[in-house]
């Protein structure tokens, strides 16, 4: 999940939803603001730190049997995409392809997700919040990730005016 975060994905300013999907947002948008990342806050860094308050929240509305899984889950991720990213850089491997690597991107973060949920559980962020807001109405898990992801691509969209 994470070289598809990190290869092809935020490179290229694609946002895919989901925490990390916020993440990638707010890395473009720090370049040069903190004199400790003048390059952006770490992709990685920012979904832990994005995704810490989410999981309590999910552990205290959906029970603490959630958080253990959860955690491991997307604390693992975001080591993985900083640690590439610190040896990789910015550089997309698909050089002037968006589309391409948008492609590449989706399937590897795809298997990387299925993993993840093949072992009974989440990377976090806007699953929890879909799983919160299904507890209290009688919508689709589907329907209700569908929404909360086209929230986030929507700040993309925004963020970079692209």
């Amino acid at each position: 999940m994470a070289c598809g975060y990190v290869y092809f994905i935020t490179p290229y300013k694609i946002v895919p939803g989901g925490v990390f999907g916020i993440s990638i947002v707010i890395h473009y948008l720090s370049k040069g603001v903190f004199a400790f990342a003048p390059d952006g806050l770490p992709v990685g860094t920012m979904g832990l730190i994005l995704n810490i308050p989410l999981t309590i929240i999910g552990v205290r509305m959906l029970g603490p049997r959630f958080g253990i899984k959860n955690s491991f889950g997307f604390f693992i991720t975001s080591a993985f995409i900083d640690l590439l990213t610190y040896f990789w850089g910015d550089q997309p491997l698909v050089e002037n392809d968006p589309l391409l690597s948008a492609i590449f991107g989706a399937v590897l973060i795809g298997f990387g997700l299925g993993l993840i949920f093949k072992s009974k559980a989440t990377s976090g962020g806007s699953d929890i919040i879909a799983m919160i807001i299904r507890k209290y109405t009688n919508m689709p898990l589907g329907q209700l990730l569908i929404y909360v992801d086209s929230v986030i691509v929507l700040v993309g969209l925004i963020a970079f005016r692209d």
